[in-house]
């Protein structure tokens, strides 16, 4: 870790801290009020649950939302449409106890953006304008636990790590670690605690917005350092501008070849969402085959298709079946088979890729 740069930025925050959360254009101490209102506001088995939920994100609007992405919109819109007891249970997983357990954690938050996009895809709602991601849905654990996780944006906080030379990488996309980013958070917050002025502007800011928890505190400083060093006054240091992105020690060349690997990522990631066809949905459907006639499916075991033609049973290959629709499936089976294909071939694709390039 390049403890020099950390000092830096320490000492440069100390400088504008007014100016960061008192002035004209900045006020980053939002996130207290809005952790507060979270929790005031939250309660899980609350009869009118939506209304509940608008009530507890209300001053959390910039921290869930943003112009291109509207993940918390989406929700409440998703529950307006009826789903308001499945997001009730949803919510209920994500936020219930794990005993400090982050690699359990890690895998609610991917089950947790599963299941809301799964259903929205079943909505008009289907789309990335409201898409729940993992990174969205660690939020609400930072609105509820602060002191227990750390808030985070991938491509911030991948830079502060390049910044200050860290390793091991957190990755991005499928391949971000949430274990490895909060070891981080809390490696640099073991020399944040050395800087006592500062510690002592943001307890003052903390305790204004009526949060007196210390860890709750400092996390929230933790994440001011990694966003304020990228959105405002450290743009130089941290090279930023590729023109100066040797100050990552890497080159330009290098720095989009980064570029594309995360583009991948992110494909990859939103690929893994859609949900490939239940072929166990073919059981029991009734077909015509040009040879043998009508039939009916009665069982699939592992690619194998048994199906009865009157007092005879027959079997068959789904792929052979699907791939020339040679017992007469319905088009949509046919499709949808082909559209599988289409899925699992680029799917396949990008993670030989994203392997190559690891």
């Amino acid at each position: 870790m390049d403890k020099k740069f950390l000092k830096y930025v320490l000492e440069e925050t100390v400088k504008r801290f007014d100016d960061i959360n008192n002035g004209p254009e900045h006020d980053e101490s939002f996130k207290f009020t809005a952790i507060a209102t979270f929790q005031r506001e939250w309660d899980a088995d609350a009869e009118d649950f939506l209304a509940m939920f608008k009530r507890a994100t209300s001053d959390a609007v910039h921290i869930l939302d943003s112009k291109k992405n509207l993940p918390n919109a989406g929700l409440i819109k998703l529950m307006e449409m009826g789903k308001e007891e499945e997001v009730r249970r949803a919510f209920k997983m994500l936020l219930s106890e794990d005993d400090g357990d982050i690699p359990l954690r890690h895998h609610r938050l991917r089950d947790f953006a599963d299941k809301i996009n799964a259903m929205e895809q079943q909505t008009s709602l289907k789309g990335t304008l409201y898409k729940v991601s993992f990174y969205s849905a660690l939020a609400y654990l930072n609105l509820w636990r602060p002191a227990e996780n750390f808030f985070v944006k991938v491509s911030e906080a991948r830079t502060w790590c390049l910044s200050l030379n860290y390793s091991p990488d957190i990755g991005t996309g499928v391949k971000f670690s949430l274990e490895r980013y909060y070891t981080m958070c809390e490696a640099c917050l073991q020399e944040v605690r050395k800087c006592t002025e500062l510690l002592q502007l943001n307890k003052a800011r903390a305790e204004a917005k009526g949060c007196q928890d210390q860890a709750e505190a400092e996390h929230v400083l933790m994440y001011d350092l990694i966003h304020c060093a990228y959105s405002y006054i450290f743009v130089d240091q941290m090279g930023l501008d590729i023109s100066k992105i040797d100050r990552l020690k890497a080159s330009k060349e290098e720095y989009m070849l980064l570029k594309q690997h995360n583009d991948r990522q992110q494909k990859l990631q939103e690929l893994e969402t859609q949900t490939l066809m239940d072929r166990q949905q073919l059981v029991g459907m009734e077909i015509n085959s040009k040879k043998f006639g009508p039939g009916k499916i009665m069982a699939l075991d592992g690619t194998t298709l048994s199906v009865a033609f009157g007092d005879q049973v027959k079997y068959f290959d789904l792929t052979t079946c699907l791939r020339f629709n040679l017992l007469g499936l319905p088009e949509a089976c046919f499709a949808g088979y082909h559209k599988d294909l289409e899925l699992r071939e680029e799917r396949k694709d990008l993670t030989r890729k994203l392997e190559e390039e690891a």
